[in-house]
């Protein structure tokens, strides 16, 4: 009996001292418990008397303040690998969010938006009808194409009876010519994230049945920047399970049901986890 009370009271001024929940505290001391228990009945089945063998069980386990110190920083390392891998899908569920949402507004709306002020260059700076493409249209369309990311290479042309009477070529960067002049047109262009299609479209030339036709090399986002985005979402839906199922374990409640929980409702599946830890501590205290 007096073993039994100086175990308790060893473990107790041990826990006293703990930072966690109630239940991480006592489930703790009952672990500890168990450790000096089989220890101390090693040591009497040595042949030690009682007071030494608790004295010798103690001693292994070690001094409460070096055991103190030793679960403080084993804490504080699980809350920084906690706290980092929630920060860590956060910031994948913002970056896939983005990308899945980005990929479809740029090709179908953002972009249009530069590809309009080609356009109305064209309309503004209009010539007469025997020479509609001045320098003046030629220097602006072409400042579009030198600033604006999505915009790769843009070709004037006077068109008559669906004829080509005149072409200029407007280039960038330099690398497009070669294919701009062997296909008497806009080569189409893929990388990993962009492709570049062409399309156009042309301007009536005031009091004639000619047209300016604008042909342009645009720089839309492919499939794979779509895709990198879903792969992000899966990555953070991964992240986030593992983290859920990582604070249940520790709260003594990792069984494969809140796993699977969070696996398939992720954030939903963890307010659900939430809410019946709040229930069963209210029926506990009640």
């Amino acid at each position: 009996m007096n073993a039994e009370n100086d175990l308790v009271r060893y473990a107790n001024g041990i826990c006293i001292r703990m930072k966690g929940t109630a239940e991480e505290v006592n489930d703790f001391r009952e672990e500890m418990l168990i450790h000096l228990r089989a220890s101390v009945m090693e040591l009497l089945d040595e042949g030690l008397p009682e007071e030494e063998a608790v004295r010798t069980a103690l001693e292994r386990f070690g001094e409460p303040a070096h055991i103190e110190q030793e679960l403080a920083r084993l804490n504080k390392l699980r809350r920084v690998f906690s706290k980092n891998m929630l920060v860590a899908s956060i910031i994948l569920l913002v970056l896939g969010s983005f990308l899945t949402a980005f990929v479809p507004l740029w090709n179908e709306i953002f972009h249009y938006q530069s590809v309009k002020t080609v356009f109305a260059e064209v309309s503004t700076h209009m010539g007469t009808k025997e020479h509609p493409i001045t320098p003046e249209m030629e220097a602006a369309v072409a400042k579009k194409v030198n600033r604006k990311w999505d915009i790769q290479a843009v070709n004037l042309a006077v068109i008559d009876n669906g004829q080509a009477v005149s072409q200029i070529d407007y280039v960038y960067p330099a690398s497009y010519r070669e294919d701009t002049m062997k296909n008497n047109g806009f080569a189409f262009k893929e990388r990993w994230f962009v492709y570049h299609p062409s399309s156009g479209t042309s301007v009536k030339i005031p009091g004639t049945n000619k047209s300016v036709a604008i042909e342009l090399s645009s720089t839309l986002l492919s499939d794979a920047a779509f895709m990198s985005g879903i792969s992000l979402l899966f990555g953070y839906w991964l992240l986030f399970a593992i983290w859920g199922s990582l604070n249940a374990y520790h709260n003594r409640k990792g069984n494969p049901v809140w796993v699977i929980t969070f696996l398939l409702f992720n954030v939903f599946g963890y307010i659900l986890y939430l809410a019946s830890n709040r229930l069963q501590h209210r029926l506990q205290t009640a």
